[in-house]
């Protein structure tokens, strides 16, 4: 008993769960050796097999020569032996010349010579067992061969295997009962120690309901005797702790990743300059107010020159590269409250914030000059460059902003056809 007080806790449950499963086991497999269900399978078949084994000579003569009278009165015969369902006889091919009784196994059977034993299992289920054997071609005459190899022919036997199963039946109800014998007396010792097991499951769940509701500070009192119990508890807590400490780091982690997605969002990933969703966004500020507070500015169109003879005759890299300088001109030559956008392409937007008429010229003859005076060599060509750029105030209070920015798009495309490089104002 003192030996016993020193296992584990899960020495002790292996030791309760082991004991009455290994008696089950035992008891049962003595059970089923004991009683006669191999031996009854064994005559039940080697019946079904002798009926099969007899039939088949007798059946020759019919089979050979198609006399299907006679046949009949073979498988009547058949029928009453005693246990025999139903019976047939079947051609080569294994399809039926006669046929007694319902056969169940024979759509499924399968019949060959294989290794020319005269009788053989073709089939089982439940209650019923199909043997068949061969029926070979009479030999008619002295230089006929001792023995046929080829069958002309199947007798087909179907037996009555419902005793086997009653047996198994009784078998297996016995073996249930020493098993419901064998869990009930382990049930008591395990009952008592499931108690204590149960009340520590108990204040882990609600431990852990707490921490589904997201009060990840939770904590078990560490109160159990047992070493591995005790162990379960300081484990939790310490998951607790962990989980807490995990979810702050996931929360950090989230901020930073939704501030990313929200600058993705808004900015072009080339040139870092706001986009044109970012535009559509800020025209309208812009637009509402001028209206409220007549915070009147001037929204530049600027569309390069020339670039498209770089992009063709240098790549789609040399470009981008283009595209970035010229980004770094720009934000060099406007206010800090300006805001500039790249909206495709080649384009680019600037919203003049609090913008005089006469400042705005200024910077945007400002724009044109820094651009122009960029040149871009690639392999020893050296490339020029240019902007037409459009301007349109925001002073109108019966304008919207689809309309400024389309206004500022033609003052634009003016400043392309008069020969580019220059500054058009609506």
């Amino acid at each position: 008993m003192k030996r016993l007080n020193n296992l584990s806790l899960t020495q002790r449950l292996v030791l309760i769960v082991m004991v009455p499963v290994t008696c089950v086991s035992l008891v049962t497999s003595a059970l089923y050796l004991n009683y006669v269900r191999e031996p009854l399978e064994l005559a039940t078949r080697a019946r079904a097999q002798s009926i099969a084994s007899f039939l088949a000579p007798a059946a020759e003569f019919g089979v050979f020569s198609g006399n299907a009278a006679h046949l009949d009165k073979l498988l009547q015969a058949a029928m009453a032996q005693d246990g025999v369902v139903a019976v047939a006889i079947l051609d080569a091919r294994g399809a039926p010349i006669a046929q007694r009784g319902q056969p169940m196994l024979l759509a499924h059977a399968v019949f060959a010579s294989g290794d020319g034993t005269d009788t053989r299992r073709v089939g089982a289920q439940a209650d019923r067992l199909a043997v068949s054997a061969r029926v070979v071609s009479p030999r008619l005459g002295i230089d006929a061969p001792a023995e046929a190899t080829e069958p002309i022919g199947w007798a087909y036997v179907e037996f009555d295997a419902s005793d086997l199963e009653q047996q198994r039946a009784t078998t297996l109800l016995q073996a249930m009962l020493l098993a419901a014998m064998a869990l009930l007396l382990a049930g008591i010792p395990a009952y008592r120690l499931a108690r204590r097991v149960g009340r520590l499951v108990a204040r882990l769940a609600e431990a852990v309901h707490c921490l589904a509701a997201g009060q990840l500070d939770v904590k078990v009192p560490e109160a159990a005797r047992e070493r591995e119990l005790g162990a379960l508890e300081r484990g939790f807590n310490a998951m607790a702790h962990s989980m807490s400490s995990a979810q702050q780091e996931l929360n950090r982690q989230m901020d930073r990743a939704t501030a990313h997605l929200n600058y993705l969002a808004l900015h072009d990933p080339l040139t870092g300059l706001l986009n044109r969703r970012a535009f559509d966004g800020e025209i309208t500020k812009a637009v509402m107010a001028s209206r409220r507070t007549a915070d009147h500015g001037t929204l530049c169109f600027v569309d390069l020159d020339h670039f498209k003879a770089i992009n063709d005759a240098c790549g789609h890299a040399a470009g981008d590269a283009v595209l970035q300088a010229v980004s770094v001109r720009l934000g060099g030559c406007v206010r800090a409250e300006d805001m500039i956008f790249r909206i495709g392409g080649d384009e680019f937007a600037i919203i003049l914030k609090g913008c005089s008429p006469d400042d705005a010229r200024r910077i945007a003859e400002g724009l044109c000059k820094a651009i122009a005076a960029y040149r871009f060599t690639d392999g020893g060509r050296h490339f020029d460059l240019g902007a037409s750029i459009g301007l349109a105030r925001i002073d109108n209070p019966d304008i919207s902003a689809d309309a400024l920015v389309a206004a500022a798009d033609a003052a634009c495309y003016q400043a392309k056809r008069d020969g580019r490089n220059r500054v058009m104002e609506v």
